[in-house]
């Protein structure tokens, strides 16, 4: 509620250019963060590993596309339940 408060003092005394800032940066931060990507959206690279997911399952696993079908890296065979979203990895922990 308090921000609200000082919200509107800014915005009273001119601050509209602030706001805008502030705003942009929010943008430009829920940008960079990773997000699930619809399969039906876009399709990773072929050979790219990502994490999978698929919709009102609550486990992830890892996949890559091979001539345009899911394979589960650990069977190296198509995956018979595609993911229905993906992700790229994270990149690797530094030493």
């Amino acid at each position: 509620m308090g921000h609200m408060k000082n919200l509107d003092i800014v915005l009273r005394n001119g601050g509209q250019e602030a706001v805008d800032a502030v705003n942009r940066m929010a943008a430009d931060i829920e940008a960079m963060m990773p997000r699930w990507i619809p399969a039906g959206e876009r399709l990773p690279d072929e050979y790219e590993v990502v994490m999978v997911g698929w919709a009102g399952r609550r486990d992830i696993g890892k996949g890559y596309l091979l001539n345009g079908k899911w394979h589960d890296p650990l069977v190296c065979k198509p995956d018979v339940n595609p993911p229905t979203h993906w992700m790229p990895l994270p990149e690797h922990p530094a030493k």
